[in-house]
Formats: structure tokens, C-alpha cells, sequence
């Protein structure tokens, strides 16, 4: 007894609809799958993910950060309300 493979286009299609950011279910209607087709091929995905980026990500070359001068406070003289309008640019 073999298992049933999805065709290469229906997961390409799958794969799409989550980086275009739509939901479970409305992949299911879109690759027209039942959510647990796309749950499962959502599951088998991760690893792959996982091993594409521990390949990729790995020994990266990074340069010091850039400071900006509008970042230094002391700690105790600033609201962690006031610290999130510097560090976020809130008005």
C-alpha cells in the first residue's frame, strides 16, 4: 500500500498561501485540501525549515552595530513607558 503524495503544485500552492499570511482554513479552501492535509504538510515542513536555516544562517559574517546617541538613558531615570517612546520613536 503506497501513501498518496500531494502533487508538487498543490504544496507550492500551500507554501504560498502562508507567506501571503492567510489563515488554515483559508488555505484549505484556496488549495481545496482539508486542514488537516495542510496542518500535516505544515508539520513535515518545519524540519526542513529548521535544516534549510542551520545550513544557510550558520558562520554569518556580521559587522558591530550602529549606536544611536538617542538610545543611552539610565535605567532609573526613565518610565519603561518613556523608554518604549526612545526606543520606538513614539511621539
Amino acid at each position: 500500500m503506497t501513501a498518496y503524495v500531494m502533487a508538487t503544485e498543490k504544496r507550492a500552492l500551500i507554501l504560498r498561501c502562508f507567506t501571503e499570511g492567510l489563515s488554515v482554513n483559508a488555505t484549505a479552501r484556496t488549495a481545496d485540501c482539508s486542514k488537516n492535509t495542510v496542518l500535516k504538510f505544515l508539520a513535515d515542513l518545519g524540519p526542513v525549515c529548521r535544516d534549510f536555516q542551520v545550513a544557510a544562517l550558520t558562520n554569518l559574517l556580521t559587522r558591530s552595530p550602529q549606536h544611536s546617541p538617542g538610545l543611552y538613558f539610565r535605567s532609573g531615570n526613565v518610565s519603561p513607558w518613556g523608554r518604549s517612546k526612545i526606543l520606538f520613536n513614539c511621539s
